[in-house]
């Protein structure tokens, strides 16, 4: 085995998961990532034998980083591996103790608590951001991705959000819960992390990242409250 270069090894992930996460997985070719990388093919076929090795080694970058300590060349052990290690560190990372307080103890869906729990979600998510955003982008290439990002991330959240709101009285009916969680979450998921890939021009420059997320809170507690001014209470007919 070559003597591996931790520092090289990390950039080539890191370069792996910009490609990734802009282009997605079809797209994105060997090439791509080498010239992110600033190595030759040859130099990248060193330290990591295929593109799936790099997909694998882009996930563990958006995981924190963990690909330096892979041996070279790091060679996966393909689509089921790194669905598996998806599923365990997303999992263990995915944690929302006030949505789920409240559904065990029944409490009522008031504006403090919803924007409580939209604080819970906001730091949740800029966390996590650089591998939601690497699975939003798989998920539209590989179908394995898809579900595991629908049922591990936002599926799992939007279901709770949704028990919570259906539990209020005179609660609307069930996928329209779903729907106002869904569009919460997109509010938040704006501020926390989609904000911030828009160009200076877009900026809340006079803003401070606290004053951002306090807002995105309250509008994430406005846009779920089942008695917000224009809220249906019945399904369309």
């Amino acid at each position: 085995m070559r003597k591996k270069n931790p520092q090289r090894l990390q950039e080539i992930a890191a370069a792996a998961l910009a490609c990734f996460s802009e282009s997605g997985y079809t797209r994105t070719q060997m090439a791509d990532v080498a010239r992110a990388a600033r190595v030759s093919a040859g130099t990248l076929y060193l330290y990591a034998d295929s593109k799936e090795s790099l997909l694998h080694l882009a996930v563990m970058e958006a995981l924190g980083g963990k690909a330096a300590m892979q041996p070279v060349p790091f060679k996966s052990e393909g689509l089921p591996a790194i669905l598996l290690l998806i599923e365990t560190e997303v999992t263990s990372a995915a944690r929302w103790p006030r949505l789920q307080k409240a559904l065990e103890t029944g409490e009522n869906p008031a504006p403090s608590l919803l924007q409580d729990i939209g604080l819970e979600l906001y730091d949740l998510l800029v966390s996590a951001r650089a591998i939601i955003r690497l699975l939003d982008k798989l998920k539209l290439d590989i179908p394995e991705i898809d579900r595991a990002f629908a049922t591990l991330i936002r599926g799992r959240y939007l279901a709770e959000t949704a028990r919570l709101l259906s539990a209020a009285p005179q609660a609307p009916p069930p996928e329209m819960c779903r729907l106002m969680a869904r569009m919460g979450m997109e509010i938040i998921a704006w501020a926390a992390m989609h904000r911030r890939r828009e160009s200076a021009i877009h900026q809340f420059g006079e803003l401070s990242e606290e004053e951002i997320r306090q807002a995105a809170a309250a509008s994430f507690a406005a846009a779920l409250l089942p008695d917000m001014p224009g809220t249906p209470t019945t399904a369309p007919g």
